[in-house]
């Protein structure tokens, strides 16, 4: 699964097992670990560990940890995220999870190199907001040591979460804080979020826009229906409504062909465009084949970005046309 949000500055991308070198060694940061639960530096196979269940918990819930990234840039500055309560050591026990089962814990950690820049801020407030209008989350809660007080501001001055004594699943000298979703005031500003899971796509807008693109306005519903269901497909989202889209038509092995692509006119401008052309070439599933192909009337100077150029022999490529 692939799914991405988009801040002003940041990038955020589903923790994947490539992550884990970066994970290993933030772990292995006494700043950095001196506030979570067993306030000691985390070996290689433990932090392996926490990964796996983070991996699982993308697959069962279809949220968990993003890797944090700024926009354009490659370098991991730490995670943030959404996760379900679960045992760890000198953390959450078996007790205190059977009686708190269903809570949802929002988590930050980032290198030193990335404290004191707004950076934790963005990254939650992007993460709280897609809990609660995209997953639509009943209640987010959260934990914090005592003498983490820069965390505790966070929490409270920039998310809006409110202190909870009566919760203690991290026992009862933590500072325990909650937000119910019906306490939570959304800001106005977009929700960027990117996902190839073909549960999201809405069908209507789809058509709807292909209808007036110039290589597909003749196309009826029921073959637009066929194609995306025969195909990978990515999507770009703010909040629920689809603002950008592609289809990429593959074997899995040797070939693809991305076609259908288009970001909605009311949209333009946000760099929709190069991110979803970006998140094509890096899909985990496309990865290690020979060619992607695709057409375009205007958009050379776009996909030239990301690698493509056009046919170095013409010649030997045919085509059956039939309108």
């Amino acid at each position: 699964m692939m799914l991405e949000i988009q801040t002003q500055h940041l990038h955020l991308k589903a923790l994947t097992v490539a992550d884990l070198p970066a994970m290993v060694e933030l772990w292995s940061e006494p700043l950095v670990m001196r506030y979570l639960p067993t306030g000691e530096p985390r070996s290689p196979q433990a932090t392996q560990a926490e990964v796996v269940f983070m991996l699982d918990h993308w697959q069962q819930h279809g949220l968990g940890l993003f890797a944090v990234r700024r926009k354009g840039e490659v370098q991991f500055l730490g995670y943030c995220g959404l996760q379900h309560l679960h045992v760890e050591p000198d953390g959450v026990s078996a007790e205190q999870l059977a009686q708190w089962p269903d809570e949802v814990e929002i988590e930050y950690g980032l290198a030193p190199s990335a404290w004191g820049q707004g950076i934790a801020s963005e990254a939650a407030l992007a993460c709280l907001q897609f809990g609660f209008d995209i997953v639509e989350l009943p209640r987010i809660v959260a934990a914090t040591h005592p003498d983490n007080i820069a965390s505790e501001r966070i929490l409270t001055e920039k998310l809006g979460l409110r202190p909870a004594p009566e919760m203690n699943f991290y026992g009862e000298l933590t500072p325990h804080f909650a937000l119910q979703r019906s306490d939570y005031q959304s800001p106005d500003v977009p929700l960027f979020w990117l996902s190839d899971d073909p549960a999201h796509l809405d069908l209507e807008a789809i058509r709807a826009f292909l209808a007036q693109a110039y290589w597909a306005k003749d196309r009826p519903f029921e073959v637009i229906q066929r194609s995306i269901q025969n195909s990978l497909n990515i999507g770009i989202y703010e909040r629920h409504r689809q603002v950008a889209f592609t289809r990429i038509i593959t074997d899995y092995a040797t070939f693809a062909w991305v076609c259908d692509v288009f970001v909605d006119e009311n949209w333009r401008g946000h760099g929709l465009g190069k991110w979803l052309v970006d998140a094509t070439v890096r899909n985990p599933r496309l990865q290690g084949l020979r060619r992607l192909l695709l057409a375009t009337r205007d958009a050379h100077e776009l996909y030239r970005q990301f690698g493509f150029t056009e046919l170095p022999v013409p010649e030997r490529w045919m085509e059956r046309f039939s309108g």
